[in-house]
C-alpha cells in the first residue's frame, strides 16, 4: 500500500481508507435495516428472511462483476534513474 501512495502521504491514505471503511459500516447497517423491512423481516416474522439473504448475497458479489471495468495499464518497464534526470537538465547549448 505504501509503494502506491505519494511520498510522505502514507498516514494520509491509511486514514483516508480507514475513515471510508467507517462510513461503509454505518451506511450498511442503515441498508440492512431497509432490507429487512423491503422483505418483511420483523422481530416476530421471518418469512422473507431467505430472500432478504439471497438479495444480500447477490449485491455482495456485484463488485466482483464490476471489478472488469477496472481498466488495465501497462507500464512500458523503463523506469527514468536520477543521473538520466541530471543529465537532461545540464545540456550544452552550441
Amino acid at each position: 500500500m505504501a509503494q502506491l501512495c505519494p511520498p510522505r502521504c502514507e498516514g494520509l491514505v491509511m486514514a483516508f481508507i480507514m475513515s471510508a471503511i467507517s462510513l461503509a459500516f454505518i451506511v450498511s447497517g442503515y441498508l440492512g435495516v431497509a432490507l429487512a423491512s423491503y422483505v418483511g423481516v420483523t422481530g416476530d416474522d421471518f418469512s422473507g428472511l431467505p430472500r432478504g439473504l439471497l438479495i444480500q448475497a447477490v449485491c455482495t458479489l456485484l463488485p466482483i462483476f464490476w471489478s472488469s471495468c477496472i481498466l488495465d495499464v501497462k507500464s512500458t518497464g523503463k523506469k527514468k534513474r536520477n543521473s538520466d534526470v541530471k543529465s537532461k537538465g545540464k545540456k550544452k547549448d552550441n
